[in-house]
């Protein structure tokens, strides 16, 4: 039951901000914790950053963009290499049987191992079963990467300075040595739940910069604005089952905070090294200033971002 005492503290409240008061089991149950949570993390600005929307626009131009986000793809993958390491470590952190077999449906997925109906799916959409099964998604992404590298000839692999990534790799290595409740916040809030809108805008940005791009070109993207919605349906149950404690929700809150507000700078950083003279592989820069349709301020609430 609720603790409902005569002295009612009525906190206020500014946008974006996270209702502290649900800390406290004797103020709410573990559902509504994580419900709070989890509107906290779609409306932050690791979502709906002017960067995503800018992408998915192509408000950089259509070579600009494509430039932008082989940058970005580049820089990201400093940080997602890591994830199958994470899921790893946290499945080693599980003692319920069923927690277990959920996330160990979550890794052989990240695998590339699918049941047979997903497959069917990828070639209804054009997907060759042999593309992905079997296939890594790191090396998915990597395919990814050297699909846009080859549109532009040019490669940013090795010129990626760390300044613009090293806040959310520390933001998931502290997650990672800090327990359960830690490494779950940053996998689940952080990622799974946000991630399939982020790649909306950048399948979005690709689609609108480069000619041509097909479904199996896209394959990375595609597979993940779609699986980590079950993803995080799934890891949903194992989230709540970590909240019966107020220790358990601060970390949990703080842990959250930590990797989105990661997001956030990596977007910022990528803004500014962005702006740098490209470092082209056999072609002539294409990155030149920004468009009149440049979009500098942040969309305000979830439904102004293009998701």
């Amino acid at each position: 039951m609720f603790d409902v005492s005569s002295t009612y503290v009525l906190l206020e409240r500014f946008s974006g901000d996270f209702n502290e008061g649900l800390l406290s089991p004797l103020h709410a149950f573990e559902e509504e914790f994580v419900a709070e949570l989890e509107n906290y993390a779609k409306s932050n600005c690791a979502v709906t950053h002017h960067l995503l929307t800018n992408l998915a626009r192509a408000s950089f131009g259509r070579k600009g963009t494509a430039d932008v986000l082989l940058r970005l793809l580049s820089a990201y993958s400093r940080f997602n290499s890591g994830f199958i390491t994470n899921v790893e470590t946290l499945l080693g952190l599980l003692d319920d049987e069923r927690h277990v077999q959920i996330l160990t449906e979550n890794l052989e997925e990240e695998m590339g191992r699918y049941d047979e109906g997903l497959l069917r799916e990828c070639e209804a959409l054009g997907i060759p079963r042999e593309a992905v099964e079997g296939v890594p998604h790191r090396e998915l992404f990597r395919e990814l990467a050297d699909f846009v590298e080859a549109g532009l000839r040019r490669s940013y692999s090795e010129f990626v300075p760390a300044y613009v990534h090293e806040e959310l790799v520390e933001a998931v290595g502290h997650a990672r040595s800090a327990g359960k409740p830690a490494l779950l916040a940053p996998l689940y809030f952080g990622s799974e739940l946000i991630v399939p809108r982020i790649y909306s805008s950048i399948l979005k940005g690709l689609c609108g910069s480069i000619d041509n791009v097909s479904n199996e070109d896209a394959k990375f993207l595609i597979l993940h604005i779609d699986m980590d919605q079950d993803h995080a349906a799934a890891l949903r149950e194992i989230v709540v089952s970590c909240c019966r404690t107020k220790a358990n929700r601060h970390t949990s809150v703080q842990c959250t905070k930590k990797l989105l507000d990661a997001r956030v700078a990596f977007y910022d950083s990528l803004v500014g090294y962005s702006s740098l003279v490209p470092v082209a592989r056999g072609a002539p820069s294409i990155c030149g200033s920004r468009p009149n349709n440049w979009s500098e301020s942040k969309p305000a609430r979830a439904g102004d971002s293009v998701g």
